[in-house]
């Protein structure tokens, strides 16, 4: 199996103001989950802080960051309840994710002897004489908010059984 996805490294995110709801943005989106490393460097070098789903369960001194993979938001918390990045006076940029992959979706669906270059090389591996043999499929993109409305109204009605041909739409496509 392979997976359609390119890896980003020490891409600079931008300078921490130590305000409230900071949001910085990565260049490249959707991104894979649990790939992105994302270190702050306040004063005392660079700091790793962690990808949290929510900060329900974060305090003011957790390094805790909520990243929305699909628009590539990094979101910070608010001060008092929760812990946010300060400037540093010496580095004019202090937000930086040190690596992360992103990719995915339907583009990645190729047809044969398309994926021709080998990223790192492989002893007795001849790198022009490569290619995929069989077609790449299975990548799908993200579902679009209309279609998310249009099945979250399908699924209340249905509740879970199938009646009518919509029903089994719903169902066969879920």
């Amino acid at each position: 199996p392979a997976l359609q996805a390119q890896t980003v490294d020490a891409e600079v995110l931008g300078r921490a103001t130590g305000l409230d709801d900071q949001v910085f943005t990565l260049a490249n989106k959707p991104v894979l989950d649990g790939t992105l490393v994302l270190v702050v460097d306040e004063g005392r070098g660079e700091e790793r802080w962690e990808e949290r789903a929510d900060f329900f369960a974060s305090g003011p001194d957790d390094k805790h960051y909520v990243l929305n993979r699909s628009t590539g938001e990094v979101r910070f918390g608010r001060g008092k309840q929760l812990r946010v990045p300060i400037a540093n006076p010496n580095r004019p940029a202090n937000v930086i994710a040190l690596s992360y992959r992103f990719g995915g979706g339907a583009a990645g669906n190729v047809g044969p002897a398309t994926i021709v270059d080998v990223r790192s090389g492989v002893a007795g591996l001849d790198a022009g004489a490569v290619a995929n043999l069989m077609p790449a499929y299975g990548g799908s993109d993200e579902e679009t908010l209309d279609a998310a409305k249009t099945r979250a109204a399908q699924t209340l009605k249905s509740h879970e059984r199938a009646v009518t041909r919509e029903d089994f739409e719903l169902h066969a496509r879920a």
